[in-house]
């Protein structure tokens, strides 16, 4: 993972590679979040407000690499605004 602080607010932009994953769901069984769990073994739940959200949760289970913005901690894991990212392939 790469990482730069961005002074101002204390959070930093970091680009990292990981796989989609839902992280919370609704009565019937659909995802309401995502995150993305890194080869470093952490996990970053997909700020819901994040236009990227969205499209995310339509490429669950595949392998991206993405920067973003880390946020704050919501039960215990940190957010990430993505600003971009691309879907590794599986070569």
């Amino acid at each position: 993972m790469k990482g730069q602080k961005s002074g101002r607010t204390g959070y930093r932009e970091i680009t990292t590679k990981g796989i989609v994953i839902p992280a919370e769901w609704d009565e019937k069984g659909n995802p309401t979040v995502i995150a993305v769990a890194t080869h470093e073994e952490q996990e970053y739940l997909i700020d819901k407000n994040d236009e990227k959200s969205d499209e995310l949760l339509e490429i669950l289970h595949q392998e991206i690499e993405l920067t973003g913005v880390l946020g704050k901690k919501v039960k215990n894991r940190r957010t990430i605004t993505v600003k971009k990212y691309f879907i590794r392939s599986s070569e």
